[in-house]
């Protein structure tokens, strides 16, 4: 590849590398460990065959409408933590591509979505991933848009939440996180 990165960005790129790869090893290894798998007992065998017939959005619909709200909730947040990871995973890569190039606008506009929008997401979920979840099944969508004017006042207190889970909670400032951003 043609690297026009001036050397001195060089081990902050590598490392940049090094960390978006771990995102992809995290996905690679949760699939491996069957993490990602939801192991439920259905009292209808019909239920199965909607899994087998790939008919994802009626055995949503079947499975609350039967009253299985907890293996719904769990199909919904095994779905979507690795989607916003592999997504997250796709931006950066191509980012660090762009920026290797010397194409920094595209870099810092490819950079925007997984550092401002995907962070938040997975924030929402380690905080309260069942109010996300549900907001992001029953609606209505304009809920999680990020861009309204009062995200500041909305942003902080999750990212507060988030980072209370942390093993080590004081070394992060939820003020800077979000002004990093």
């Amino acid at each position: 590849m043609n690297r026009r990165l001036p050397s001195e960005f060089t081990l902050a790129h590598d490392y940049c590398e090094y960390l978006s790869n771990g995102l992809a090893d995290l996905l690679r290894q949760g699939e491996e460990m069957g993490s990602l798998e939801v192991n439920s007992r259905f009292e209808d065998p019909g239920m199965l065959k909607g899994l087998r017939d790939g008919e994802t959005l009626e055995l949503l619909a079947q499975l609350e409408q039967q009253g299985y709200h907890d293996e719904l909730g769990d199909i919904l947040l095994r779905n979507t933590f690795p989607a916003l990871l592999s997504d997250m995973h796709d931006f950066l890569s191509e980012a660090l591509r762009c920026s290797q190039t010397g194409r920094l606008c595209v870099a810092y506009s490819l950079l925007r979505k997984p550092l401002c929008e995907n962070l938040l997401y997975l924030e929402w979920l380690l905080a309260d991933g069942g109010t996300f979840i549900s907001k992001l099944y029953n609606g209505p969508s304009e809920e999680l848009v990020l861009h309204r004017p009062t995200f500041r006042e909305v942003a902080i207190p999750r990212i507060e939440q988030a980072v209370a889970g942390l093993s080590f909670p004081g070394l992060h400032l939820p003020e800077f996180i979000y002004e990093l951003r």
